[in-house]
């Protein structure tokens, strides 16, 4: 021993082979020192591209959120922010594009190109060896020739499963009495090999203490985390197939961005990564079940906060330095939201990659990927669609190349979720509509807006075109039913829809689909019953039965009328519009009886009246209130000769309570506020956009800061 203070000896730092399990297979795998750097460099790269990948999403995602806050953050402006997360994004994708090329030609459906490998070391930091103890990833191709396998059994192909013991009350759990075996009956195979070179470890002492330490800790670990389907199915263990390795190499890479790493084995298992709920916050809630190679999220599209609805209007324009602008109609948010449980590639696209798609297919089976799209800080602030821009509906999304190993995948049949509105005066989402797995009678919906309605077996279609979202990372369409549970909370929708357009013809509802719920809302008012009564029946039908319901009961139909409160005011213009043209007929034919020292008859004239002022009140703008006259007809689906309706309106109210209600009404919509009588104060009181409707992010009001 050299004991001179100052001196330096050489010494040479022999390396130690390195020793892995591979669940897949079940056999032990062993690199030599020799091959040690090569392995540990290939090791190091699938890491470094997925991780890199991982935390520049979570960087680009922070950043947004900063964004789309409510108020300025204390260390951020729109100046700065803005350029960061457009340059967040670009890293992003040159992050992804190097993932791409590092992963081309994994192919999942083999599942034999990216091998997943548990170090077996019972030392905290073995030397050389990735820290702690989480899954190590490296392309078979690159290192078929730096490692040997030893199978645990003898059987030609084995399986994890086949270490499975059912034990009673806890069904079929992993054995690691069975796993000990295993690796005792491989033992003097790999001591033979290793025997061959020198190490400066106990070999022998090392694979004993992985026997009686290593082994157990992972059966436990796995017995305790992974959640079979079914606890009597041996078969219906963990998931170790291609797909179910590569959500676990994009999911766990992210903890090595957390430093040292060092968690136990069934954290891991339980995807307890912090980096990866980073890079989804905002849109998404997301759990990773490693060991079974599952991903649930719960996602909110394009933002937790919503898509902001804006609307050309249809009269306003005005000219401004020789240009013409039109001011954009704010319509409310609305967002996408899904619960999903996705397996293997797709649960990693959907961490992976920069957006999302959604499709449905003819048989109206619905699909959803995850779907690298351009997106830039300015679209991605605003995040807003314009439902009535022909052009921006047919935009395209910007897709780009998939990664590879995510080509083809995309989860079909287990897609649920609802398409959800920001109601009035609130911060509040709620369901309007549900997406299933499969919507069936879609063909035929679609037109040239962002939703398009339809009327089929029973219940309405909406399809939602998302190619309005550009550089909002979501593309594709998404279809949605509407049933009993959501039709009340769908109409109200639409009716705030309709109000904050100005009450112009979105052209949302096709003319079958409107006709039958004009019809359908009509009834709801005159016969006092629930809106999803209707749902299944046809116009024709219903119009038939509201004459008919009119015409043996004058009476309750006034009475109808004057008891209806919030479903008068969520009536559309063309309901409106036909109550108007029945109290005119009534009127009429009342006046055939003319007998003015008969009472009853003063009394339904005087009932006439209120009825129709009631009806009046509920009209929210100028606008509405020509449309109310336009569909003073008993056809739904036709327009009416509006100096009918005028005339008798004048004749009943008088002109002086005409003009008094022309000029109370309002000019423009007050989106965001709730729907009051315009009799009422509040109505008066109600002024531009309501705030919980303005939140936009905070740069986006105006004037930049």
């Amino acid at each position: 021993m050299n004991r001179t203070d100052g001196s330096v000896v050489a010494a040479t730092l022999k390396p130690e082979p390195l020793l892995f399990f591979r669940p897949a297979t079940a056999e032990v795998v062993v690199v030599l020192p020799e091959d040690r750097a090569p392995f540990l460099r290939e090791a190091s790269e699938v890491e470094s591209v997925i991780a890199q990948l991982i935390r520049a999403r979570a960087n680009a995602q922070t950043i947004e959120n900063d964004l789309l806050c409510s108020v300025p953050p204390p260390d951020g402006s729109r100046y700065v922010l803005a350029p960061a997360l457009d340059k967040a994004l670009g890293e992003e994708e040159v992050a992804r594009q190097k993932a791409k090329e590092a992963l081309d030609g994994i192919d999942l459906n083999p599942g034999a190109d990216l091998v997943e490998l548990l170090p077996m070391s019972t030392r905290s930091n073995p030397q050389g060896l990735p820290r702690g103890k989480k899954f190590t990833y490296v392309r078979s191709q690159k290192v078929r020739n730096h490692w040997r396998g030893y199978k645990l059994s003898g059987a030609d192909k084995p399986e994890l499963k086949s270490f499975l013991t059912h034990t009673p009350g806890q069904g079929w759990r992993l054995d690691d009495k069975k796993l000990r075996e295993g690796l005792r009956y491989v033992r003097g195979d790999v001591l033979k090999q290793l025997g061959q070179v020198k190490t400066t470890a106990n070999l022998e002492h090392e694979l004993a203490k992985i026997e009686d330490e290593w082994m157990p800790e992972f059966a436990q670990a796995f017995n305790d985390n992974a959640h079979f389907a079914s606890p009597e199915e041996a078969g219906d263990m963990a998931e170790y197939g291609g797909s179910a390795r590569v959500l676990r190499a994009f999911a766990g890479a992210s903890g090595a961005l957390e430093g040292n790493f060092d968690g136990s084995l069934g954290g891991i298992l339980k995807g307890e990564l912090p980096t990866l709920k980073a890079a989804v916050k905002g849109k998404a809630e997301a759990g990773v079940m490693l060991a079974e190679g599952q991903a649930d999220f719960k996602l909110f599209l394009p933002h937790r906060k919503g898509l902001q609805l804006l609307g050309i209007p249809a009269l306003r324009e005005e000219l401004i330095s020789g240009k013409t602008v039109v001011d954009l109609l704010p319509m409310g948010y609305v967002r996408l939201s899904f619960a999903l449980g996705v397996n293997g590639a797709v649960g990693a696209s959907l961490l992976a990659e920069g957006g999302v798609e959604v499709e449905f297919d003819a048989n109206g089976t619905q699909k959803i990927k995850g779907r690298a799209t351009a997106r830039t800080a300015d679209q991605i602030g605003r995040r807003s669609m314009v439902v009535n821009d022909k052009k921006a509906i047919k935009a395209d999304a910007g897709a780009k190349a998939e990664i590879t190993a995510f080509a083809g995948a995309s989860a079909e049949g287990s897609v649920k979720g609802a398409l959800q509105w920001q109601k009035p005066e609130s911060k509040e989402f709620g369901d309007f509509a549900l997406i299933e797995p499969k919507i069936a009678g879609l063909a035929g919906i679609g037109g040239s807006a962002a939703f398009s309605i339809g009327y089929t077996g029973g219940k309405f279609k909406i399809v939602a075109k998302l190619s309005g979202c550009v550089g909002l990372g979501l593309s594709g369409k998404v279809a949605a039913e509407i049933g009993a549970e959501h039709i009340w909370e769908f109409a109200c929708w639409f009716r705030h829809q309709v109000v904050a357009a100005g009450d112009q013809n979105l052209r949302y509802f096709d003319k079958r689909a409107f006709r039958a719920f004009s019809a359908m809302y009509t009834l709801m008012i005159v016969e006092g019953k629930e809106l999803a009564t209707y749902l299944g029946e046809e116009a024709d039908k219903m119009e038939r039965r509201l004459e008919r319901l009119i015409d043996e009961n004058r009476e309750a139909f006034l009475k109808a009328i004057k008891s209806s409160e919030d479903i008068l005011l969520m009536a559309s213009a063309n309901v409106k519009g036909y109550l108007l043209e029945q109290l005119r007929r009534l009127d009429q034919k009342l006046d055939v009886l003319k007998n003015e020292t008969d009472e009853k008859w003063r009394e339904m004239k005087q009932d006439v009246k209120e009825a129709l002022e009631w009806l009046l009140s509920s009209v929210e703008q100028k606008t509405e209130l020509e449309n109310v006259y336009q569909h003073a007809t008993v056809d739904f689906s036709k327009v009416a000769d509006t100096a009918q309706a005028k005339t008798f309106v004048s004749r009943t109210l008088g002109e002086v309570q005409v003009a008094v209600l022309d000029a109370r009404l309002k000019d423009a919509p007050t989106s965001g506020h709730r729907l009051v009588r315009n009799t009422e104060l509040a109505y008066q009181l109600q002024d531009g956009v309501h705030v919980a409707w303005n939140d936009r992010a905070w740069w986006a009001h105006g004037t930049w800061v």
